[in-house]
């Protein structure tokens, strides 16, 4: 693929310029939201907490237009478990009204809705066009090309049709969720083979634009691994690192976790990357980072890496180390966990902890409220006397909030 060719079909989310609406056509969009036009005639488009009912018997009636839904199973989507008189007779009554809805949208005036032995089915004479019926059908053909060329052009373009989650709105219906995953699966299959062919070609530039939309169509996806290679292919190193740190930092405030990050081994591959040529007397001072005064402060990853060489230390030298979790709690000993209060806080404690430990202790953020100290070559004791400066450092504060510490031996 010529350089650019991936930047033009993956590129920002534009809505439904990827997939633009075509005359005299039911339109139809179904990953990221749901929306119908006709032609360009926007029609509905789905909220959060707004969906009607219209929209949800547009959605499973058009994605089954093929071999249609049971009476039964329509009125469980609508009605939701609502006890009605005459479930059937209420069904009926929003089939009338999404038909005269359709008519009034500009489509032909004809039974677009049809019901026969128990089953409603989509009229096939109104033509419909769906993004998740072409997605499925790029995906399917890349899976048979074998030049790499037009494999790649062809999973880009199904790229570029995946915009998000498949009805996210609906995810708690038990057919959504199984088609959400499917969709999320195939998404991930064309950006592992796309990323494939560019890591082969070293075509860094379009692997990092890869990188980067994989990520906004799912932000947890891990897929700033493929931005972060593709940086270090570029010499861009310390982009990677920063990103990364990022990214770590990311996962931990949002989800509480930082092993997913691990799983793929993102550090050990932004380790194993060649720096550029330099004296050593320049590495040394770029790792050394200055004459800070204070514990070290840095990221829950580089804490852990930090910690495991502590443990292996530890079994030749004889050291000792303590491991402190700080956490703010307020005056009925309750966890802070959020709030404007606490964000206000935050920096202080953080100014209070890394000012009351030695330059060779290690501290970190964790998740939004917490702080881990590795104290090194220490004793029990000693960590009594940290405690006292950290909360005689942060009372200054003059809140009535205090810092409970939890202490454990490495």
């Amino acid at each position: 693929m010529q350089q650019g060719a991936l930047a033009e079909a993956i590129r920002e989310p534009a809505g439904e310029e990827s997939f633009r609406p075509e005359k005299n056509i039911l339109n139809v969009y179904m990953l990221g939201e749901f929306s119908m036009f006709w032609g360009e005639k926007q029609i509905c488009r789905s909220m959060k907490g707004k969906d009607s009912q219209f929209t949800r018997l547009m959605e499973i009636l058009i994605y089954n237009r093929g071999k249609g839904v049971s009476r039964r199973k329509i009125e469980e989507i609508l009605f939701d478990g609502k006890e009605y008189t005459n479930p059937a007779q209420m069904l009926c009554s929003v089939v009338y009204s999404a038909k005269r809805k359709l008519v009034k949208a500009g489509l032909p005036d004809e039974a677009h809705i049809l019901y026969k032995d128990g089953f409603y089915y989509w009229n096939s004479s109104v033509q419909v066009k769906e993004d998740v019926q072409e997605f499925q059908r790029l995906c399917d053909l890349a899976e048979k090309l074998k030049d790499p060329d037009e494999k790649l052009h062809v999973l880009a373009e199904a790229c570029q049709l995946y915009k998000g989650e498949f009805l996210p709105f609906q995810s708690n219906l038990a057919w959504v969720g199984r088609e959400s995953k499917r969709y999320a699966e195939l998404f991930q299959s064309c950006v592992q083979e796309a990323a494939k062919i560019l890591r082969e070609t070293k075509n860094y530039t379009e692997m990092e634009k890869l990188g980067r939309y994989a990520s906004r169509m799912q932000p947890f996806g891990e897929w700033e691994e493929i931005t972060m290679e593709a940086l270090a292919g570029m010499n861009r190193h310390e982009e990677a690192r920063i990103l990364y740190d990022e990214t770590a930092e990311r996962y931990m405030n949002e989800l509480g976790i930082s092993v997913s990050l691990q799983k793929n081994g993102l550090l050990e591959k932004l380790g194993d990357v060649s720096w550029r040529y330099s004296v050593l007397d320049e590495i040394q001072d770029d790792l050394t980072g200055g004459n800070r005064q204070g514990g070290y402060l840095c990221t829950y990853p580089v804490f852990q890496g930090i910690y495991r060489s502590v443990v292996r230390m530890m079994d030749r030298e004889g050291m000792s180390a303590y491991l402190m979790l700080c956490t703010p709690v307020d005056s009925k000993g309750n966890y802070m966990k959020e709030g404007r209060i606490l964000e206000k806080l935050i920096p202080q404690l953080e100014q209070a902890a890394v000012t009351s430990v030695r330059r060779s202790d290690v501290l970190c953020r964790y998740g939004k409220s917490q702080f881990l100290i590795l104290l090194i070559n220490t004793s029990r004791e000693d960590c009594g006397i940290v405690e006292k400066r950290i909360n005689a450092a942060f009372s200054g504060s003059g809140r009535r909030v205090r810092i409970q510490f939890n202490v454990s031996a490495v």
